[in-house]
């Protein structure tokens, strides 16, 4: 008998349905990612100046 210790479940088996997929308005991570960066970039170098004028 197999011991289950961490109770997963096999998911490759269950697939995900075409309509959860696809929701309207859903964006892409490889799009909405580089915009994060950047605006963390643009926050660092505000807080960095903000730190230098001190």
């Amino acid at each position: 008998m197999e011991n289950n210790l961490d109770n997963k479940t096999n998911y490759s088996e269950n697939e995900v349905p075409q309509e959860a997929q696809e929701e309207n308005g859903d964006k892409p991570a490889a799009k909405t990612i580089p915009w994060a960066i950047w605006i963390a970039v643009i926050v660092m170098i505000i807080v960095f100046l903000y730190m230098w004028q001190r």
